[in-house]
């Protein structure tokens, strides 16, 4: 068990793994371990607890000035946490920076997306390195979100990882329960950032037009940010619905329950999809890099999909669901509510799991051999880090 534990994470976002990061801090804070962030600060880490030191910068060089003048000098144990492909590679710096130092450390890596490592860059370049970091992180301590993902990037890489270990993405007990509403409408909402692999959202304004043509009443707020807003929204104007589907920018983790529990259906994946499950909720589940398809229902998803491509998997139109849905009586929309709960749960770890695996990490050692590929590491981030400087954007 480590001294300290250093999330390595970019918290200028208010998603999935934003959220999850919270939660697992304050759980170890509830433990009484002494945590440490590093990256960039957004509005979401002001839920921080205060206990929590922040170095707000990706600047290794400083790590162990700022970890010396909180803690002191070495010896001190250090886990450090990452959940990003970038992520892992950032802890691999800080790892050789922290042993230079003379502390001890320790790695725990979370595969938080079934292409985690290969979905968001088409350099090949990029995708070595983001390979050699997976391969030299702590076998033992690297987890795949569910056996999707780790099936996915066994495909991709052509390298057998079945003996990685898999831990589920965490759910907190809800704030309030999901309620059936008596009143007129179909109420939908979604959540989580706007981006292309979450197809969805580009397809709410038809679905929404669709349905109402066919004389459906139905509205759906989304809720989030990210690059397909501008493209949403144009759809929107074009197709003339703005009484009838709302952007409502971006949702704040501690109003996720009471806001979502306030309509009568959830689109979307991840884990805000199973957390909408959890308050006993009907949870439709997206496809991601789809516009169109879904499982059906989050009870009907594969037991290693939050969404994820699952090979041979039937999927269903996400238009000719919500209409079947609109149909149902009260009866079936609760059962259909409280399978999605029993499902939420099935596929899911609880947070003091998670803590308990991170308390767990192994020794994370690196040697000369990575000093090549550390290297070129170095110069990437920084190039990306300059980029953002210039766009003021993630790169």
């Amino acid at each position: 068990m480590s001294d300290l534990y250093l999330f390595v994470a970019d918290m200028t976002g208010v998603g999935g793994l934003e959220t999850l990061i919270i939660k697992v801090v304050d759980e170890l804070i509830r433990r009484k371990r002494r945590v440490v962030t590093f990256g960039p600060e957004g509005e979401i880490s002001q839920l921080l607890h205060a206990s929590v030191a922040r170095i707000p910068n990706f600047d290794a060089g400083a790590v162990c000035r700022e970890i010396r003048s909180l803690y002191g000098d070495p010896p001190l144990e250090i886990t450090i946490v990452s959940m990003h492909p970038w992520g892992l590679v950032r802890a691999a710096l800080l790892n050789r920076a922290l042993r230079r130092c003379g502390y001890g450390v320790r790695g725990f890596h979370l595969v938080s997306h079934s292409r985690a490592f290969f979905f968001d860059t088409r350099a090949p370049a990029m995708r070595r390195i983001l390979r050699r970091a997976f391969f030299r992180s702590p076998r033992a301590s690297s987890y795949f979100m569910n056996v999707a993902a780790r099936d996915a990037h066994q495909a991709f890489w052509k390298t057998d990882v079945s003996d990685y270990p898999v831990l589920t993405l965490p759910l907190a007990s809800p704030s309030e329960m999901w309620t059936p509403f008596d009143g007129p409408g179909l109420r939908v909402v979604s959540v989580g950032r706007l981006v292309p692999f979450k197809g969805y959202n580009r397809a709410a304004p038809q679905v929404v037009r669709s349905l109402r043509d066919a004389g459906i009443d139905i509205s759906w707020d989304i809720w989030g940010d990210g690059p397909d807003r501008d493209l949403i929204e144009a759809d929107i104007q074009r197709i003339g619905i703005e009484q009838w589907l709302c952007l409502r920018g971006a949702l704040p983790y501690e109003e996720f329950d009471r806001t979502v529990a306030g309509h009568d259906l959830f689109v979307g994946m991840g884990t805000a999809l199973l957390e909408a499950g959890r308050m006993g909720m009907p949870a439709i589940t997206a496809v991601e890099a789809t516009t169109d398809e879904t499982y059906g229902f989050l009870h009907q998803t594969p037991l290693d999909s939050v969404g994820d491509r699952v090979p041979g998997a039937p999927t269903r139109d996400l238009q000719d669901v919500i209409r079947a849905f609109a149909r149902l009586s009260g009866n079936e929309i609760e059962a259909i509510g409280k399978a999605c709960r029993e499902s939420a749960l099935e596929r899911s770890s609880s947070v003091a799991q998670v803590a308990d695996a991170m308390e767990s990490a192994q020794s994370w050692r690196l040697d000369e051999s990575d000093n090549g590929w550390l290297r070129i590491a170095s110069a990437i981030l920084a190039l990306q880090g300059f980029r953002r400087a210039l766009t003021g954007r993630p790169s």
